[in-house]
């Protein structure tokens, strides 16, 4: 095998690799975790979102639109404003979204690389959380936490844009779970602990192939 064809296979084995890289996510349950690998800023608090205490359709305000899938009379989504006392937490001290019966939406946005929000449970069970790019759905995750605390949940992708988020709960119908306080951003630059991902990766590798190569026929050539 000649040193030129092995250079050009390794060649496109590394396109291949940078080609068919998936975004990783990487999942936050607390806020300054999620601080410090992205910057980020609240884009909706809910306080300006409504009418407030109505059963709605579907929400959509400050670029985010809210589509449920369930709820009672109808799916519905339900901006709940401070001073309510249905959600495993105490009285309720800013507007929350929530439903008009069990909780079940998708949070669907231009892109963001990074995006979190305050969460309430209920003590009836975990959050399923789906994550969405244009490619489909990207992970899920479980979130669990005391449901007497307002908690944090948050991600960020490395590669494809986040375009959505589904929020479902169980028996949020008893008792209200929502989110509160959804922030966006970007990730941080990457620090020098970062580990490289899989084209770069192989590029480098590739260039190691091409030195030892080039040095084989430097030695071959001396003899």
């Amino acid at each position: 095998m000649s040193a030129s064809f092995l250079i050009r296979s390794l060649a496109i084995a590394a396109l291949v690799a940078a080609g068919s890289a998936h975004a990783t996510l990487v999942y936050y349950t607390d806020l300054a975790g999620f601080g410090g690998a992205a910057t980020s800023s609240v884009v909706e608090d809910f306080e300006l979102a409504g009418p407030k205490g109505v059963a709605l359709a579907s929400l959509s305000h400050n670029g985010i639109t809210y589509t449920p899938y369930a709820g009672v009379p109808g799916h519905n989504v339900w901006v709940a404003p401070a001073g309510y006392n249905n959600f495993g937490t105490p009285t309720t001290a800013s507007s929350v979204l929530t439903a008009n019966g069990d909780e079940d939406w998708l949070m669907s946005f231009a892109g963001t690389s990074a995006i979190g929000f305050d969460t309430y449970l209920n003590k009836y069970g975990p959050a399923t959380i789906q994550v969405f790019g244009a490619s489909g759905s990207l992970g899920s995750f479980t979130l669990n936490q005391d449901p007497t605390t307002i908690g944090f949940w948050g991600v960020t992708s490395d590669a494809e844009a986040i375009i959505g988020v589904r929020w479902t709960t169980v028996l949020g119908g008893q008792i209200n779970t929502g989110i509160d306080n959804v922030r966006m951003g970007s990730l941080n630059a990457e620090g020098p602990g970062a580990v490289p991902e899989p084209s770069a990766m192989a590029l480098f590798g590739l260039g190691l192939m091409g030195l030892c190569l080039a040095g084989r026929k430097r030695r071959a050539l001396a003899r």
